[in-house]
């Protein structure tokens, strides 16, 4: 085990809808665990292949000039979740790719071309879709539903209401007992430091929270990160 100063009940963030290198940029540079992309066709946040491509290599050309994470992993992780979760600390900033009921081959596609680090897949695509797709998978889950905390297959469950990125509140009464897990579903600059403090809140992700007029907001980006942190 290494001995760190970062954390290791110090939350992930995603920046989720990111649509622009600068934006990328800003997040990272910030401390954003997780840059997200919505790859699925025809929504108001989807980005082209090429516009994915340039904002995937500006986070690896980021990840790549740092130094590693000075982060603690623990040797007995309490359970599957929470140790994929320090894994992303460790690596991060990584790039997720967001998919919505989309095929496996189209998923498979996009994950090589993007040079994706993680595949999130937030619809209805079947669990065994995990074993395919050779990176670690978040998937998206609503509270109550089977398989929510089930070890084995997906690496991360994501908490989300709605179909995302549309600023839709879950009640945080109920929220899974034990696993670590990130939430997502209208968290803002103003919330986000009391959401991280619930129990098992291992990540926040964000989209519509740091936006203004439908636009990321680089300043909200900042503070959202600063806040969720503790910074």
């Amino acid at each position: 085990m290494t001995v760190s100063t970062t954390s290791l009940s110090t939350p992930i963030v995603k920046i989720c809808g990111t649509r622009t290198v600068e934006a990328a940029q800003c997040a990272i540079s910030s401390g954003a665990d997780l840059i997200g992309m919505i790859l699925v066709p025809h929504l108001k946040r989807t980005v082209s292949t090429d516009q994915a491509k340039a904002i995937s290599r500006t986070v690896h050309e980021f990840r790549e000039s740092r130094p590693p994470h000075d982060v603690a992993l623990t040797d007995n992780p309490t359970d599957w979740f929470e140790g994929h979760v320090e894994q992303i600390r460790l690596r991060a900033p990584l790039v997720v790719g967001v998919f919505r009921n989309q095929s496996l081959d189209e998923v498979l596609r996009l994950l090589k071309e993007c040079d994706l680090d993680i595949v999130q897949l937030h619809g209805s695509e079947p669990l065994s879709w995990t074993r395919e797709i050779p990176v670690p998978v978040i998937k998206k889950f609503g509270p109550g539903e089977d398989d929510l905390m089930a070890p084995g297959l997906h690496a991360v469950t994501l908490l989300d209401g709605g179909a995302g990125g549309e600023g839709h509140m879950i009640s945080w009464d109920g929220l899974p007992g034990s696993g670590a897990f990130i939430l997502a579903g209208g968290l803002t600059v103003d919330n986000v430091a009391v959401a991280v403090k619930i129990p098992n809140v291992a990540g926040v992700d964000v989209s519509s929270g740091v936006e203004t007029d439908g636009k990321q907001d680089l300043e909200k980006i900042q503070m959202f990160i600063r806040n969720a942190k503790g910074l």
